[in-house]
């Protein structure tokens, strides 16, 4: 028995788990969109707590310059020292590290201060990344 050209053929044994229909593209590509949408939503994630934890720092840097000039100032009101004495301090302590750039490394500090860096704590065990399950197809 001859088929005719024009009519279609049923698809074989072989060709019906290798089918790659439009509904199986459609499949894949919602598979891939979903894996996409995850992770721009991680990367969302990790760049808002980032933003969190600048403003966090930003807000302590702050708040230890407002202990620092408090500090200086009832000091100076006090006449413990004057202005130009801690300007001139300000400039030798910035030439310490031989960089006049209007800050310390904190190594420099503690090596002014006396004070040994203490030992790095023992690493922590890195939990691994699950493995990402993937269907076959």
């Amino acid at each position: 028995m001859m088929r005719r050209p024009n009519q279609p053929s049923k698809p074989g044994f072989f060709e019906v788990f290798t089918e790659t229909s439009d509904y199986v593209q459609a499949d894949r590509i919602r598979s891939l969109t979903h894996t996409l949408m995850s992770h721009s939503q991680r990367l969302s994630d990790h760049a808002s707590k980032a933003k969190q934890d600048a403003a966090r720092l930003e807000a302590e840097v702050g708040f230890l310059s407002l202990i620092v000039a408090a500090t200086l100032r009832t000091l100076t009101d006090k006449g413990v020292l004057t202005v130009q004495e801690v300007v001139s301090k300000l400039e030798a302590v910035d030439a310490a590290d031989g960089i006049k750039d209007g800050r310390i490394t904190v190594d420099i500090l503690r090596a002014i201060l006396g004070v040994p860096r203490p030992e790095a704590p023992p690493p922590q065990p890195q939990s691994a990344p699950k493995p990402m399950l993937r269907r076959n197809r």
